[in-house]
């Protein structure tokens, strides 16, 4: 126990209680459990241990382990945490957060306004209700749950679940399964996959995809659909929509205003109740429905 200005604790021991009510501490320890409970300004955990339990009410923390289980409690404004374990759990109420972690399973739960999340692990679980979130994961699965301004999604991963209530997401993804649900106002989506199911009640969206199943539903203001794949679904309930398909099948419904359908594809039926409709085919089979005021069909195919 220590109330003093400067800190040094070197142990190397199995077991260690650490109590200080000082203004910087160092904890340097090779043991097995290591309890560390520290309401100070700036705290340096190094720790190469079984497990650690690291409890902080401090303005800086920088946390080192290579541990197999390390639990982080801090209410604090700046954390860094680094860990190469198997299992990790960090609970935040601060300003800015840096996870870095080389583990099997990572909890983070943060109530930030700034967050970064960086993991190359096997699962990831992030909850976060901050301003900005920067989520860099090459892992199986990840589940990102946020409630933030802007959010970076930037995963290499089999499995993703994006649910995000924000303003402004970029997901860029190059997995095989994607499920993004999103209510804001801009949404830019980016992936490379096998199958996607993009649910958007937003502003702007706008969908690029290379993939072989597509299903796009909005209820947005102005949607841009570009998709290279075998099959698209697209429905529509918005002003403006513009749909550039090269792909071997394509159902467009859309009541709007306006639309643009550009498709080189095999089959494609056009659903519209609408007042401008452009169409251009190069496809064989057409079928164009429309309840409209003026149309201009231009295609070169084989029957219509």
């Amino acid at each position: 126990n220590s109330i003093n200005m400067v800190n040094i604790f070197i142990s190397i021991n199995r077991v260690n209680i650490f109590i200080s009510i000082n203004m910087v501490n160092i904890f340097i320890s090779i043991n097995m459990v290591n309890i560390f409970i520290s309401i100070n300004m700036v705290n340096i955990f190094i720790s190469i241990n079984m497990v650690n339990i690291f409890i902080s009410i401090n303005m800086v923390n920088i946390f080192i382990s290579i541990n197999r289980v390390n639990i982080f409690i801090s209410i604090n404004m700046v954390n860094i945490f680094i860990s190469i374990n198997m299992v990790n759990i960090f609970i935040s109420i601060n300003r800015v957060n840096i996870f870095i972690s080389i583990n099997m399973v990572n909890i983070f739960i943060s109530i930030n306004r700034v967050n970064i999340f960086i993991s190359i692990n096997m699962v990831n679980i992030f909850i976060s209700i901050n301003m900005v979130n920067i989520f860099i994961s090459i892992n199986m699965v990840n589940i990102f749950i946020s409630i933030n301004m802007v959010n970076i999604f930037i995963s290499i991963n089999m499995v993703n679940i994006f649910i995000s209530i924000n303003m402004v997401n970029i997901f860029i993804s190059i997995n095989r399964v994607n499920i993004f649900i999103s209510i804001n106002k801009v949404n830019i989506f980016i992936s490379i996959n096998m199958v996607n199911i993009f649910i958007s009640i937003n502003m702007v969206n706008i969908f690029i995809s290379i993939n072989k199943v597509n299903i796009f539903i909005s209820i947005n203001m102005v949607n841009i659909f570009i998709s290279i794949n075998k099959v698209n679904i697209f429905i529509s309930i918005n002003m403006v929509n513009i749909f550039i398909s090269i792909n071997m099948v394509n159902i467009f419904i859309s009541i709007n205003k306006v639309n643009i359908f550009i498709s080189i594809n095999r089959v494609n039926i056009f659903i519209s109740i609408n007042r401008v409709n452009i169409f251009i085919s190069i496809n064989m089979v057409n079928i164009f429905i429309s309840i409209n005021m003026v149309n201009i069909f231009i295609s070169i195919n084989k029957v219509n």
